[in-house]
């Protein structure tokens, strides 16, 4: 796939309850469907902020899209560990790191959703760096 074919990215980091650390951003090329991060990283950092359903000009998405295209050709799709079925299923709040990293891709057959392991932080840094420029372009 090829990186017109993105319809949408979902980046998200959840850093136990360390505060000012996470982020989370889900954008369109139409627009920043949902953005919550903190401007400066670091425990107690006072400059939360969030940005919803806000339109993105053609060149906002290309800023994006620049950023994610060296990413593509390392994608690995993410295969969650098998899990013992009679084991109780739980969401542990203040644990470890955790990232999620999605691409919907437009193909022949429709919208495809898919999870990938996060790329190696020398590709993926500039990709959040990119969201959230694009996202603190929108804070008004």
């Amino acid at each position: 796939m090829k990186v017109n074919d993105v319809s949408k990215i979902e980046c998200k980091f959840f850093h136990g309850s360390m505060y000012g650390v996470n982020y989370m951003y889900e954008v369109s090329p139409d627009e920043m469907i949902w953005a919550n991060y903190f401007k400066q990283t670091g425990s107690f950092a006072p400059d939360h902020r969030e940005v919803n359903n806000a339109p993105l000009r053609e060149a906002q998405w290309r800023v994006i899209m620049d950023a994610i295209e060296p990413i593509i050709p390392e994608l690995k799709e993410y295969v969650p560990e098998a899990r013992d079925p009679s084991e109780p299923e739980m969401e542990i709040l203040d644990g470890p790191n955790k990232y999620i990293f999605k691409l919907t891709w437009n193909t022949d057959d429709g919208e495809k959703e898919v999870e990938y392991c996060i790329p190696p932080h020398e590709l993926y840094d500039p990709l959040i760096k990119a969201l959230q420029a694009v996202a603190e372009s929108l804070v008004q």
